[in-house]
């Protein structure tokens, strides 16, 4: 939907773009370029260093399944944890995929999770400041003005699925709900952003 100096908050990692992210800015959220989450994927590769080489994953279990008993007694638990990592990271981004995917063919009006920026209510800030787990961040309230979609994150499960449990994820996400819990919103926005406040702690956004 289209909205008009509408208020939301913003969870903020600090040290990311922080000098754009400053009370007083206002940022044109327009110009469709990659959101963090994106760039993220386009400048960094996934790899496992032994101590010895930084290796692709395919590579490094391959040298793992290569090496002596005592290398694999040596490594296992630590690329074992690692795996779990990359495998997290690589369903979260085939999982973007399909869901941009099915935006496009089907949804092309509604804000691109490639290039969006993610917001909340107040009401919801508690729920998303313990679900993002980063350490370094801050709460920004903002004035927004341009395109808002309220979505169910429920539907944002990532895991091995076949393609097909995503592109059926992706379609009840993107049809959307009048009945979504306050905690489960997920609020997409491109448009202009006014910076209005900053909050450097949950209770202190909460008693503002």
């Amino acid at each position: 939907m289209e909205v008009k100096n509408v208020e939301y908050f913003h969870i903020h990692r600090i040290g990311q773009h922080t000098p754009l992210w400053t009370v007083g800015s206002r940022i044109n959220w327009v110009q469709k370029r990659n959101n963090l989450f994106y760039d993220h994927y386009n400048q960094n590769g996934l790899f496992y260093n032994d101590g010895t080489a930084a290796l692709p994953f395919r590579q490094a279990l391959d040298r793992f399944f290569a090496g002596s008993l005592e290398y694999q007694n040596t490594e296992a638990i630590k690329l074992l944890r690692a795996a779990q990592q990359v495998t997290k990271s690589q369903s979260m981004y085939i999982r973007e995929e399909i869901f941009e995917e099915v935006r496009t063919n089907y949804f092309p009006h509604l804000p691109c999770r490639k290039t969006c920026i993610w917001v909340c209510s107040k009401e919801a800030l508690e729920f998303w400041w313990g679900a993002l787990d980063f350490e370094n961040k801050k709460i920004l309230k903002l004035n927004l003005t341009g395109s808002l979609y309220v979505a169910d994150q429920r539907h944002l499960m990532a895991d091995t699925f076949r393609h097909d449990d995503h592109r059926a994820n992706a379609f009840q996400y993107w049809t959307g709900s009048d009945q979504i819990d306050l905690k489960d919103q997920e609020v997409l926005f491109e448009g202009i952003i006014d910076v209005t406040e900053e909050y450097p702690t949950l209770d202190i956004a909460l008693n503002a």
